[in-house]
């Protein structure tokens, strides 16, 4: 018999609880294969996402945009994409649409003449939790 008891432990909390155990142990290799599955479940994304992450992991977007790619839990952008039906990849989906929006920036800026690479400030309103924000250190050849 199954039940669907409040204190049933799912799949992905038993994946990163023993991820947490193996990175405890210092067995980072062991950790990153359960935080990767753990990552794919939707109850436990954004916390094996964070460990994954924090600790430089195999399948951390860190390695790959050279930038802090911690998603928060009240991000309601990040909210839009997990929930969205069209999207099979909602950290990838989020943190590629920060990138993309940089990028569209700094054409509409070269265009009118003022290169975001040359400013020396940039305020940007309404900038939430940083889906865009974490990447215009990139412009100015900071990351990390």
């Amino acid at each position: 018999m199954t039940t669907n008891s409040p204190s049933a432990t799912s799949q992905g909390q038993q994946l990163l609880a023993d991820a947490q155990l193996m990175l405890a142990h210092g067995n980072f290799e062991a950790a990153s294969g359960l935080l990767l599955r753990a990552r794919a479940e939707k109850d436990t994304m954004l916390a094996a996402h964070a460990l994954i992450e924090q600790h430089g992991l195999t399948g951390s977007f860190r390695n790959i945009f050279g930038l802090n790619c911690t998603i928060s839990s009240a991000d309601d952008i990040f909210g839009f994409f997990a929930g969205h039906a069209s999207s099979s990849n909602p950290l990838r989906d989020y943190l590629a649409d920060g990138w993309r929006t940089l990028a569209e920036l700094m054409t509409v800026m070269e265009r009118v003449g003022q290169p975001l690479v040359q400013s020396q400030h940039f305020l940007e309103f309404a900038s939430g939790h940083g889906r865009f924000t974490r990447h215009l250190p990139i412009c100015w050849g900071r990351t990390r």
